[in-house]
C-alpha cells in the first residue's frame, strides 16, 4: 500500500522499518524485545513479519523503548516514522499540527503534572522529548533540502 506521496506504508513497510531499527540496535530476539517493551512476543513476531499492523498503544510501547536506546547509542531514529511506515498516521498530519495548540496542551499537562505520579511524569517527559527531537530532525532535513537556505542537503 502507498501513501499519497508514493511511499510504501502498511504492515510490510512497517515491519521492514522496525526490523532495520531493531537490527541496528542488536535486538534480534522477539522474547527479549517483548520483555523490554511489555508487548507479547507473539505480537512482536507478527509485527516483524508484517502480518499485522500494531495498535497505536503497542507501537508506542515499542517506540518508547527503542528510540531512547538508539539516542543513547548515537543512532538517529525518528519515533514518528514508525507510525508513518505502519500507516497509522501520515507525515503531513504531524507537519501541519498547529504549534500553538500543542504548546497549550503541553502547558496544561505541565500544570496537571502534580496530579500524576513520578513514573507517569517520566513517561510524559520522554514522549515530549522524542517529539521534539523528531520534529527538530525533520525541520533540519527540510531546511537542508531547500535551496537558498545556506545549507547543503546531505
Amino acid at each position: 500500500m502507498s501513501n499519497p506521496d508514493g511511499h510504501e506504508v502498511g504492515p510490510a513497510a512497517g515491519a521492514a522499518y522496525l526490523n532495520d531499527a531493531l537490527n541496528r540496535l542488536g535486538l534480534r530476539s522477539n522474547a527479549e524485545i517483548a520483555r523490554i517493551t511489555d508487548v507479547s512476543d507473539g505480537l512482536i513476531s507478527k509485527y516483524r513479519r508484517g502480518l499485522v499492523t500494531p495498535t497505536n498503544k503497542n507501537l508506542d510501547k515499542i517506540v518508547s523503548v527503542i528510540v531512547p536506546l538508539a539516542n543513547r547509542l548515537g543512532i538517529p531514529m525518528d519515533p514518528v516514522e514508525f507510525f508513518v511506515k505502519f500507516g497509522l498516521i501520515r507525515r503531513e498530519q504531524i507537519d501541519q499540527a498547529p504549534v500553538e495548540s500543542i504548546y497549550v496542551e503541553l502547558v496544561q499537562l505541565d500544570r496537571e503534572a502534580g496530579l500524576i505520579d513520578e513514573f507517569e511524569q517520566q513517561v510524559l517527559r520522554r514522549h515530549v522529548q522524542m517529539l521534539v527531537e523528531g520534529t527538530r530532525r525533520t525541520l533540519e532535513e527540510k531546511r537542508a533540502a531547500k535551496p537558498g537556505t545556506g545549507r547543503k542537503a546531505s
